[in-house]
């Protein structure tokens, strides 16, 4: 029953460990990736050509009006 169980211990700690390096691997890979994409990003975007400018934005009105029936009537 103790060999049983050393071998079980032996296996977990071995698990463990390899869960550990295989998430520690993937992060890093992970965050190299991101670092590359976002450079190609930041030179993709063009702040001055990119934005509308503000009278071509239309914003909606957060209070409920009585105009609405009004509109139908127009159509």
């Amino acid at each position: 029953m103790k060999k049983l169980l050393k071998w079980l211990t032996a296996l977990a700690v071995i698990g463990t460990i390899a869960g550990l390096l295989a998430s520690y691997l993937r992060k890093n890979h992970a965050d190299t990736d991101s670092k590359s994409c976002n450079a190609t990003d930041d030179e993709e975007f063009n702040l001055d050509t990119d934005l509308q400018p503000v009278n071509g934005r239309e914003y909606v009105p957060l209070k409920k009006t009585e105009e609405t029936p009004a509109d139908d009537k127009s159509e």
